[in-house]
């Protein structure tokens, strides 16, 4: 329902920002409201079966307008926001309400704009694993993947090409012909899987943009293997029981669906 009540949101939660987990079985998930800091648990199985919806407020008192909001665990969280002058994008661990910066999300929050810059250089689709033990990080405008421990034992950043984009080149370009890099991340049980496009933003969805590429890595950043598609799709999805990749082509508004089963096999194999 939207509007300010009870279980009500300002807006549409956006699917692949909230996050999933099961407990005594069933299938729920934990919303973040952007527009007013708000977080809600839904019963996603029993709101099916009920055929009403099941979910009540879990805190009303998280920071407003996050770019991201990972539950780690119950009582933890990776926060990011976006400083007062709109140049850097702040990364925070959030426990029992009290605010931690370890030393490898501080070597990534130096990173910055030029006032009045598009902030978007800086933005990230950003995923956990299954335990809240490893956060991932694909950028949509740089050709790198940060891959970091919340407790600050473990970080890597991995480069897709022979150097890391600088975020000044990036910022002197026209902003049509800026690459979008990454157009989407899906976190597995036992890898992520990168979808990377590197084309220019004039040209994206025409005939003559480029075929993306799935990259798929561990969870301590080691590659295992890279997928080339055969068309352009702007997001993807893997059905791990029936090994059947799903991918959208948001232009056309056609979905397509792939046999991934020898991938996923490979996949896991490799992984292991």
């Amino acid at each position: 329902m939207k509007g300010n009540g009870p279980n009500e949101l300002l807006s549409s939660p956006w699917v692949k920002q909230q996050n999933f987990l099961k407990e005594q079985g069933r299938l729920k998930a934990i919303i973040y409201s952007f527009p007013t800091g708000k977080s809600y648990k839904m019963d996603l199985s029993e709101t099916i079966k009920n055929k009403a919806l099941r979910m009540r407020m879990m805190q009303d008192s998280f920071p407003r307008n996050l770019t991201a909001f990972i539950v780690l665990d119950s009582t933890t969280f990776l926060c990011k926001e976006i400083n007062e002058e709109h140049t850097r994008q702040i990364r925070y661990i959030l426990h029992k309400g009290e605010k931690t910066i370890p030393e490898n999300l501080e070597k990534l929050n130096f990173s910055s704009v030029r006032a009045g810059e598009d902030f978007n250089i800086l933005s990230t689709a950003t995923k956990c694993n299954a335990d809240g033990s490893r956060i991932v990080e694909a950028p949509n405008r740089l050709n790198q993947i940060n891959v970091y421990s919340p407790d600050g034992s473990f970080g890597k950043t991995i480069c897709v090409g022979r150097q890391l984009d600088r975020i000044g080149d990036v910022q002197d370009l026209d902003p049509q012909s800026r690459k979008r890099t990454y157009m989407d991340l899906v976190a597995f049980p036992d890898f992520f899987g990168a979808l990377y496009l590197g084309e220019k933003r004039e040209n994206i969805g025409k005939e003559m943009s480029k075929k993306p590429v799935i990259q798929f890595f561990d969870w301590d950043g080691n590659p295992l293997a890279e997928v080339k598609l055969d068309r352009f799709v702007s997001a993807y999805a893997v059905d791990l029981i029936n090994g059947d990749l799903y991918a959208l082509n948001y232009n056309m508004e056609e979905m397509y669906k792939y046999d991934f089963k020898e991938i996923l096999e490979k996949l896991n194999k490799r992984s292991d």
